[in-house]
């Protein structure tokens, strides 16, 4: 007489939940686009965009934190305990320190503004940067090396900072790539400088 309650009735599983997931996508875009004075497809890219953006300019501070720790270490190795001592390795692995930096910071200087010449070379010899998955991978190895440096005390701080913010950001550059695919999903890498050979495919 006043029907049968809720709970005899079968429902879809999840349909709840999509319909609630879909309304909060759809309210957090709209609130996106009402402060912004965007639509809520312009708010999602403009998202992107930021993300990429934040991504590029923390590889500029790894960068520079990298180099600083790779110059301190090459101009202590000849003072140790007030005596003239020279340790080929930790030479070595400071140079190797400072070209991966080096390396990384020519991609993201490309990144905002492409010169040619040197987008081509380094699309040629090192495509792996040119991509959000590629870079993560290479800027973790690069945090290991960092962190196999053989400092004194004065550089142990420093060296471990380093290393971490590299680890850090190479994990985050993984876990944009995997759990918050949509923030990466426009990313467009460097381009300028392919057509010599043909475009983007002939260099992988």
């Amino acid at each position: 007489m006043y029907g049968e309650p809720d709970w005899t009735t079968p429902s879809t599983p999840g349909a709840g939940t999509t319909v609630e997931s879909g309304a909060a996508e759809q309210f957090s875009q709209t609130v996106a686009s009402q402060n912004t004075g965007l639509s809520p497809t312009e708010a999602k890219q403009d998202n992107a965009n930021c993300a990429q953006v934040l991504l590029s300019i923390l590889n500029f501070a790894i960068c520079g934190l990298m180099a600083f720790l790779a110059s301190e270490a090459i101009l202590t190795l000849n003072w140790s305990g007030g005596a003239a001592v020279f340790d080929i390795s930790t030479f070595f692995v400071a140079i190797y320190m400072i070209t991966f930096a080096l390396l990384l910071l020519a991609y993201e200087i490309m990144w905002w503004k492409t010169i040619d010449s040197v987008n081509f070379l380094l699309r040629k010899n090192f495509g792996f940067l040119y991509g959000i998955r590629g870079k993560g991978f290479y800027i973790i190895f690069v945090a290991f090396l960092c962190l196999g440096l053989e400092a004194d005390d004065q550089l142990e701080i420093l060296m471990y900072t380093t290393g971490a913010f590299w680890l850090l950001s190479g994990i985050l550059h993984i876990f944009v790539y995997f759990w918050r695919p949509h923030l990466v999903d426009t990313y467009q890498a460097p381009t300028k400088g392919l057509s010599k050979t043909g475009g983007d495919s002939d260099i992988i």
